[in-house]
């Protein structure tokens, strides 16, 4: 073999190691552009690294979520109803989505929230009970207030219960009395919002009713 062909035949060999050792430092790969979805909203995910073509399903917790086919070059993407965290009311989990074509496989983590606020536990003696005040989905790094309503609708009091915190924008007080004051009877109204001066048709809000049966002593 003459040094001509010697050299080609090597430089034929180089340039195929580079093009081996990419695809073996391309796996597959997906992901979701928020970290944190209302149950109420689309998740939308798009990944890279999968076949040529080949037909690809998303699944959470082995249950299809979406399915489709992936592009020329591999990439994969769609959308889906965000599952819901809990059915007993508000609160938020982590939920882990694949997505495979049979040969490839990926994983993402995404959290999942239910609006509401509340407070817990969510019975008990008023004059003396004290609850953690908790609140969902209002937006991350915003206040929550708590305004207190008398049996007649008018304003009692408003208290800072903090700051939420996460993707999600979640809240959960420290232990507290749930009634800051002497209540008299009747039908106490507790809005949770983020205006600090209370507005009746503040959004996003939640509007509890707590009755109280006697007087507190």
């Amino acid at each position: 073999m003459s040094l001509r062909r010697l050299f080609l035949a090597g430089g034929l060999a180089l340039c195929a190691w580079p093009t081996a050792s990419a695809a073996a430092a391309a796996p597959a790969s997906v992901s979701t552009p928020e970290s944190c979805y209302s149950s109420r909203d689309q998740v939308d995910f798009a990944g890279a690294g999968f076949r040529s073509g080949a037909r690809f399903l998303a699944t959470i917790s082995g249950r299809q979520v979406a399915s489709g086919r992936a592009t020329p070059f591999g990439d994969v993407s769609g959308s889906f109803r965000a599952p819901i965290p809990t059915r007993v009311g508000p609160g938020e989990r982590t939920f882990t989505l694949r997505v495979s074509d049979g040969q490839r496989a990926a994983t993402t983590n995404f959290r999942s929230t239910v609006f509401g606020a509340g407070f817990s536990p969510s019975s008990g003696d008023p004059a003396t009970l004290r609850v953690r005040f908790f609140a969902y989905d209002f937006g991350p790094g915003v206040t929550v207030y708590l305004h207190y309503l008398r049996p007649d609708l008018t304003l009692r009091a408003t208290v800072t219960l903090g700051r939420t915190r996460g993707p999600c924008g979640t809240l959960v007080s420290a232990r507290r009395r749930i009634f800051p004051f002497t209540a008299r009877p009747g039908n106490w109204r507790l809005q949770f919002d983020t205006s600090r001066v209370y507005q009746r048709l503040a959004r996003p809000r939640v509007r509890l009713v707590v009755p109280i049966l006697r007087a507190r002593r």
